[in-house]
């Protein structure tokens, strides 16, 4: 690549020294750009070494997201001053006939530059020499970068546009590989969210049908006036709704990217609530569940709504394992 950026005649000293400030600036292009993933980080420093390879006035970079979109100024630089959007001093002449050739522009002298006519905006911002570069990667113009300068003594020469057209196309390839990965990283995101729901709607189905069950257990202990039973059956129902509602809570907690908050839980309260929640079920498939408990584990740090959906699940796909009827567990 910087071989295409300097010419082959290099005579004289002031040539050389041109042609290894630009070739310094190919290596720093690299060595800060190599690590930067962010758009803006890649536009800001673009800029920087251009103005610093190049007797730039004033620069500007317009991007857009996509073909269908209008090109926005996204970096813009004057040399010597902080430089805002009231100094944007580009030819709109002169961009148009860069993205309808699609190829690199540079004119020496804008303003008696046959190719633009007497245009309004090259007189209106007093543009002497000018260099438009259409940034394009996999076929798509993503970026305009326009250059220039109003002193004729320091004009654009073809080194320098074939510096900056070089420069500025490998550019291109870098906003379209940070691109590539931000679509990569929401995909993964959208992803990462449908299973997240695709797992909540799983427990919640499976909290529902022992749900069910123990709703059933409820009407016979009220049919058989066992109030003594109804309290223990409610308290297991109460259960299974308050994990729901913690699901659907934990979903939105997820979605707006909180962290989860773990606090002291014993395993074996659980693992028995659960067991107890699904009792009723196990007992009408005519499965034996076995349960053994380390009466000596302490109480630990852990997310106890997590462990109780891992569980159920493994209870659960463990009783559609089983037989019809009858099994082991």
């Amino acid at each position: 690549t910087a071989s295409r950026s300097f010419p082959s005649d290099i005579t004289d000293a002031e040539s050389f020294d041109r042609a290894r400030r630009l070739l310094t600036t190919i290596y720093d292009f690299h060595k800060l750009l190599g690590s930067k993933t962010e758009e803006g980080e890649i536009y800001e420093t673009t800029l920087n070494l251009i103005f610093d390879s190049l007797p730039c006035e004033r620069g500007v970079i317009l991007a857009r997201d996509d073909e269908e979109s209008e090109f926005q100024p996204v970096q813009i630089k004057v040399r010597g001053r902080e430089a805002d959007v009231g100094d944007i001093a580009i030819s709109q002449t002169i961009i148009d006939r860069c993205l309808a050739d699609r190829v690199a522009i540079l004119s020496r002298d804008a303003m008696a530059d046959s190719r633009f006519g007497q245009s309004n905006s090259i007189m209106l911002h007093d543009i002497r020499s000018a260099m438009c570069v259409p940034m394009i990667s996999r076929d798509r113009v993503l970026a305009i970068c326009f250059v220039d300068t109003s002193e004729a003594t320091r004009s654009f020469g073809e080194s320098d546009l074939a510096f900056f057209a070089s420069l500025t196309g490998e550019v291109a390839i870098l906003v379209d590989n940070a691109r590539l990965r931000r679509e990569m990283i929401r995909s993964e995101q959208m992803a990462a969210i449908g299973q997240t729901i695709t797992g909540m709607a799983h427990n919640i189905k499976n909290i529902l049908l022992l749900s069910q069950g123990g709703i059933g257990l409820l009407d016979t202990c009220l049919e058989k006036k066992n109030y003594e039973a109804v309290g223990k059956t409610w308290e297991l129902i109460k259960r299974g709704l308050d994990r729901i509602n913690s699901m659907v809570h934990e979903m939105l907690d997820f979605a707006r990217q909180r962290p989860v908050v773990r606090r002291m839980g014993n395993v074996n309260r659980i693992i028995q609530e659960t067991v107890d929640f699904v009792a009723k079920d196990l007992a009408e498939k005519q499965i034996e569940l076995n349960v053994a408990l380390e009466p000596s584990v302490p109480d630990c740090l852990l997310d106890d709504q997590g462990f109780y959906k891992a569980f159920l699940n493994l209870l659960v796909n463990a009783c559609e394992a089983v037989p019809a009827t009858g099994g082991d567990i």
